[in-house]
């Protein structure tokens, strides 16, 4: 599979039990329909984790989709331009969305913002 983010070649990887697909070169991430609730009731919940998502709901507020916009990026698996959206219309986290609800595209980092966020 390729990145939608650069074209680069995706690789499985297993993180907490959950197998998702990561560039190889970017380091974006495509999470298939599921897999982003999967993963973020597996994760370990730290204090330094808590702080962090204490940190990231006060700064969430600034930046905001109020309409799905589309996007140059394709999703790997129907091929459909991917829409740029809040992530579970929480303000400040956009993500790239399948508009048949294929998966997630994350760029790089954006997977730690959403577990911290769905904790």
């Amino acid at each position: 599979m390729n990145c939608s983010g650069c074209g680069g070649e995706m690789e499985e990887i297993v993180v907490d039990d959950v197998t998702i697909d990561r560039c190889e070169r970017c380091g974006g991430v495509w999470l298939d329909a599921g897999e982003a609730d999967d993963l973020a009731r597996r994760g370990p919940v730290s204090p330094a984790d808590e702080m962090r998502r204490k940190k990231y709901e006060l700064l969430r507020q600034w930046k905001t989709a109020d309409d799905p916009r589309p996007t140059e990026r394709v999703c790997p698996r129907c091929d459909e331009h991917l829409a740029r959206v809040n992530y579970k219309q929480v303000p400040g986290l956009l993500v790239d969305k399948c508009p048949k609800d294929c998966g997630l595209y994350l760029d790089k980092g954006e997977l730690e913002k959403i577990r911290l966020i769905d904790r």
